[in-house]
């Protein structure tokens, strides 16, 4: 829950389990605050090479958001971006400037350049770098098997306990590594979160068979959450 923290046990952890002196390092972010290059630099330590990377996925969505009033011009802008060759840009830039038609339309497009500019050196793609030979490079991995977990436990602003969410994790892993049968019943409840007075109930639970055990469950994740009432519908009447 904490970024600096986290970043301060990973650099101690990595210092402590590896010799970096001979490793080439590949980092890929967002570029969001607190998780551009020279964040991730730190963690590096006395490594032999730190190669920085921009999410493409993130790269896209910005082009599309600053674009969006040239979408004719997308797709064919992303091209020019990855062949990274800036002189490229440069006619579209003059392009999409000439069809701006207000002054929120130039600035995207003022914002989206100080992006790209901002980070050319990170935009360059991996095989134009001088690395690894015959190494074929996955990045955005990370990010990709995020949204695994993000789509099912933040969208529409969902909010969980630490119980909850830490069942659903193992749910989802479970079923993406499609491991699910190795766990036994045990593993999803003794971390759930219930009153003293429930745990009778969930003892008798572990003697029933798989599917009143499913039913059992299911009351009880339910009972860790409030319910919410949501808005109610008023009329005011006059008469006259």
């Amino acid at each position: 829950m904490d970024r600096e923290k986290a970043f301060e046990a990973l650099e101690n952890y990595l210092g402590q389990t590896y010799d970096l002196h001979e490793t080439l390092i590949v980092s890929n972010s967002d570029e969001g605050s607190g998780y551009q290059k020279s964040d991730f630099d730190s963690l590096c330590g006395e490594a032999l090479c730190h190669e920085h990377f921009v999410d493409r996925y993130h790269v896209n969505k910005k082009i599309k958001e600053r674009l969006k009033f040239v979408p004719e011009l997308v797709k064919d802008f992303q091209q020019a971006l990855y062949a990274y060759a800036s002189e490229s840009l440069v006619p579209f830039y003059e392009t999409i400037e000439s069809l701006c038609e207000t002054p929120e339309e130039l600035e995207n497009l003022h914002l989206l350049q100080a992006y790209i500019q901002r980070n050319w050196h990170s935009l360059k793609p991996f095989k134009q770098r001088s690395l690894l030979k015959d190494c074929e490079a996955i990045l955005g991995t990370c990010e990709s098997h995020h949204r695994l977990y993000t789509y099912r436990t933040k969208k529409q602003g969902r909010r969980w306990r630490k119980a909850g969410a830490q069942a659903m994790v193992k749910l989802l892993s479970a079923r993406r590594n499609q491991n699910f049968n190795t766990y036994t019943d045990y593993d999803f409840l003794p971390e759930i979160e219930v009153p003293a007075y429930d745990w009778h109930h969930l003892f008798r639970a572990y003697q029933k068979p798989t599917s009143e055990l499913k039913k059992v469950m299911k009351w009880d994740y339910t009972s860790l959450y409030q319910a919410h009432l949501g808005p109610h519908k008023l009329r005011m009447g006059f008469k006259i």
